[in-house]
């Protein structure tokens, strides 16, 4: 049975998704979850063939399902969530937002399902996280008790009734003021442990991320300075090389 969706829509994400779906692959849970993708038909597109490259070592990780949505011409992203709340499964109790360009600790899906099922918290996000930027290879902090902040979740049944929208920003927001509106008695856990070493954001590879670079040359909030690099991060140097050829390429 499956107990939690993972949801990743993508564009334009061909360079970077290999982040996203290595952490997916790193998962330490007992909990069996699936994958829904959504993107567009372009020149950037990941492609069926691509995800099924992670097939095998996403099933040894708890993935039970694999679905892919795809569209013939862009949708709006708030459009996205919708599809795959719509297509998760009738069983899946936490949907988990998966930005594409983001590397998810391996304890995030065994988390949130504490949180959100066993806690019965409507939402959850984390109040600290790590940022880099893939053009300089600068490191920054995200720290804020913002309305929405990093890694949210929320339970599976609100995405399955999200509204249509044409938004192109404030999405996050979006989604939190619909999950607010249809809890009876809206619960919401900001988690504010350290920023992880083995999860981070990525800026420079997709539409929105491109936006935030102006952060890292002049820091203000929600950003803060860290000491920490690219070489600190708990993570396999393969992939540490990957991120670095990103940016000399």
């Amino acid at each position: 049975m499956i107990e939690a969706t993972i949801a990743m829509p993508a564009f334009k994400a061909d360079k970077i998704a290999f982040l996203a779906m290595e952490s997916l692959c790193n998962q330490k849970t007992s909990i069996k979850w699936e994958l829904i993708i959504a993107e567009e038909k372009h020149s950037q597109q990941l492609g069926i063939d691509f995800i099924g490259k992670y097939a095998e070592r996403l099933k040894d990780a708890g993935c039970e399902s694999i679905k892919y949505l795809e569209y013939q011409q862009w949708i709006s992203l708030p459009k996205k969530w919708k599809d795959i709340g719509e297509h998760a499964d009738p069983d899946s109790k936490v949907f988990l937002l998966q930005a594409v360009d983001c590397y998810s600790a391996a304890d995030r899906i065994e988390e949130a399902f504490d949180c959100i099922v066993n806690k019965n918290f409507d939402w959850i996000d984390y109040e600290n996280g790590l940022f880099y930027n893939l053009a300089t290879g600068q490191m920054i902090q995200y720290s804020a008790k913002a309305r929405t902040n990093l890694d949210m979740a929320f339970k599976t049944k609100y995405a399955r009734r999200i509204p249509n929208s044409a938004l192109r920003k404030g999405i996050d927001s979006f989604l939190f003021g619909h999950v607010t509106q249809k809890a009876k008695s809206f619960t919401r856990l900001l988690i504010s442990k350290p920023a992880k070493l083995d999860s981070f954001d990525t800026d420079g590879e997709n539409n929105i991320s491109i936006k935030r670079t102006s952060f890292y040359s002049n820091i203000r909030p929600p950003f803060i300075r860290t000491t920490i690099r690219l070489e600190d991060l708990d993570i396999t140097n393969d992939i540490k090389d990957k991120l670095l050829n990103l940016r000399t390429r």
